[in-house]
């Protein structure tokens, strides 16, 4: 592999993660809706890719802060589009 192809793919796993962290945050960690805003199938498709991207230790984190929660939402989810979380990453 390329000296340029590598700095690509660290590129865009970087990417890859804020992208995923912005919209995690922004639903409040309902991965249900962050698969929703992003464009998955279900939550557990975002999970994977979570776990994919490197991104296990904030997944425990979370988990631990009690963020990520199974079963039936309580609370309303936030109002967040796809199109917030880009603006955001500029």
């Amino acid at each position: 592999m390329s000296k340029l192809s590598e700095l690509v793919n660290t590129v865009a796993m970087a990417c890859r993660r804020d992208v995923l962290l912005k919209t995690l945050a922004a639903t409040e960690w309902n991965l249900s809706h962050a698969a929703d805003v992003l464009g998955m199938a279900d939550a557990s498709a975002l999970r994977r890719e979570i776990f994919r991207a490197g991104l296990r230790p904030e997944w425990q984190a979370a988990h631990k802060r009690g963020d990520i929660r199974t079963g039936t939402a309580t609370k309303p989810r936030p109002a967040v589009t796809f199109e917030q979380i880009v603006d955001a990453l500029r």
